[in-house]
């Protein structure tokens, strides 16, 4: 059984992404370096100056690194990554391998996987750029020498191309009159995500809206998850709860279990960004750069890649902007959209009904 777990915490655990075999290790990042949290959700019930979660890395002069996150909310958690880094320009490149334990109460689960992290150096301190839980800050304890980028400067794509073609594909999306698509989410089944998923959305300006997903087992739905809105309320059922309630639609999705976060948010924070506090694209890609363009389901594709943590890649159909195929490192997860802009929708399918 899969159990809601949207915690501060738990999306640590699985944003977490760690180390990389490099050559080039820099000698003023030696030293312990601890996580500063942004400001606490409160949805998820962590309290100012909780030290229920916990999350270090420890650079050696040797070039090899050890990372440590953990968190005792809802259920304890545990993450340990050992390998080595190299500094390019301003970032730092982590590789290496992570053991994950976690134990809900119910059920005690251990496993082995790779890990990268990217970190940027700013203002002598460590930042990720991360789509769930905001900037996150590290700083060094004690006294160490000034932090500085390295004068080799890293090859890197252009992030004004990148830019541009997120500001038109939200605006794109921001002239839908309406929009419908099914997609499937797959991915290694690690913390509570499904291993294969179904969903679809639909929309019809200004704000008739659903979006529901399923999780897959042996050819059978189970754990339906669905955010759905009349234009005036919005509300969210999740089967494994048992019931529906009335909740904003950011909120709702943002809670749904099956599969990331990206993956259910993205898409209605472009068609709807008054709703969210900004699009998930920017937020998620706005540190990207442009890699060569390849095919999608046949169609040719922009292709966008993530350079912060947990790390993804973005392909945009070339002719339409529309958004065909995420894929992000966290537990290995694709998404595939089958779009359908400006789709005829009959007004029954913005209601939702819970399966028997």
């Amino acid at each position: 059984m899969k159990v809601k777990a949207a915690l501060f915490g738990f999306v640590l655990l699985l944003c977490i992404a760690g180390c990389s075999s490099g050559t080039k290790a820099a000698s003023s990042l030696t030293g312990k370096w601890t996580a500063q949290f942004p400001e606490p959700d409160k949805n998820a019930g962590i309290k100012e100056g909780d030290t229920s979660t916990q999350w270090t890395i420890t650079f050696h002069k040797d070039g090899t690194f050890e990372e440590h996150a953990s968190t005792k909310t809802m259920a304890n958690m545990d993450r340990k990554v050992k390998g080595t880094f190299r500094q390019e320009g301003n970032r730092v490149i982590l590789k290496g391998t992570a053991q994950i334990s976690m134990d809900d109460g119910y059920k005690k689960t251990a496993q082995t996987e790779p890990s990268e992290m990217s970190l940027t150096i700013a203002e002598g301190k460590l930042v990720i750029e991360n789509a769930d839980l905001g900037n996150v800050v590290f700083k060094r304890e004690g006294s160490r020498p000034t932090l500085e980028a390295s004068s080799e400067s890293a090859e890197v794509g252009d992030y004004s191309e990148a830019a541009k073609l997120i500001k038109d594909v939200e605006g794109m999306y921001g002239k839908l009159n309406s929009y419908a698509d099914e997609g499937t989410f797959e991915s290694s089944g690690s913390g509570f995500m499904a291993k294969e998923a179904l969903f679809e959305t639909r929309f019809q300006r200004p704000k008739l809206f659903r979006f529901t997903a399923s999780a897959i087992e042996n050819g059978k739905k189970y754990d339906t998850n669905a955010v759905w809105s009349d234009g005036s309320k919005s509300w969210i059922y999740m089967e494994m709860s048992g019931g529906s309630e009335e909740r904003g639609i950011a909120a709702g999705l943002s809670t749904i279990t099956v599969g990331t976060r990206t993956a259910p948010t993205l898409i209605p924070s472009l068609l709807m960004p008054s709703q969210f506090q900004r699009s998930e694209l920017s937020r998620l890609f706005g540190g990207a750069t442009m890699e060569p363009e390849t095919k999608v389901d046949g169609k040719l594709c922009f292709v966008l890649k993530q350079n912060g943590v947990a790390g993804g890649t973005l392909w945009i159909e070339k002719s339409t902007l529309l958004i065909r195929k995420l894929v992000m490192s966290t537990g290995n997860a694709v998404t595939v959209y089958k779009p359908r802009p400006n789709a005829t929708i009959p007004s029954s399918e913005f209601t939702f009904k819970a399966p028997k």
